[in-house]
């Protein structure tokens, strides 16, 4: 029964003229059409929240993990940072030369993962609701993110080294 008011009234009204129409029909259970939907994809919306859950928590750890490599390079580098520095080279440069080197690696890695994830959906393409295995427009999304944290991990410690004073990166050792 389709109603434009409120499901429960029109169920509730319903219910004593299908007992009292008599013959072999009997009411086992009433309920709302978008109350069955809920339930029946229930399981899949809590699969869906773990599933982008975990992957929030493992770019927050990309992000941490590139941030903390890329400022642990960058302080054992100041002495080069400062000898580069004293001989000209500008700020951008200095920025651009540790921007390269560390996204050289995160795109080495990002193609690699892609080849192990390329392998890997096959265990768990069961889970993807409505997707195919390889959507482009999924896939693409997701190294876009993925690059774009790094390129900010990467970026901060970066910038920050560019404004390291030359003759205080020369004194430490």
């Amino acid at each position: 029964v389709q109603t434009s008011g409120r499901p429960d009234a029109a169920l509730a009204s319903l219910i004593p003229l299908v007992k009292n129409a008599g013959g072999d029909v009997r009411v086992t259970s009433v309920a709302a059409a978008g109350d069955l939907l809920d339930e029946s994809v229930r399981q899949r919306r809590l699969e869906s929240w773990l599933f982008g859950s975990f992957a929030a928590a493992a770019l927050t750890i990309v992000g941490v993990g590139i941030f903390g490599l890329m400022a642990m390079t960058t302080a054992r580098r100041t002495r080069e940072i400062g000898i580069r520095m004293a001989l000209g080279a500008a700020r951008q440069g200095i920025v651009g030369l540790l921007l390269r080197e560390q996204l050289r690696a995160v795109v080495l890695g990002l193609a690699v993962g892609a080849c192990v994830s390329v392998w890997a959906v096959w265990f768990v393409k069961t889970y993807l609701y409505e997707l195919t295995v390889y959507d482009t427009r999924t896939w693409t999304i997701a190294t876009a993110l993925i690059f774009a944290v790094a390129a900010f991990g990467a970026l901060v410690p970066a910038l920050r080294a560019s404004r390291v004073d030359p003759v205080q990166a020369l004194r430490v050792e």
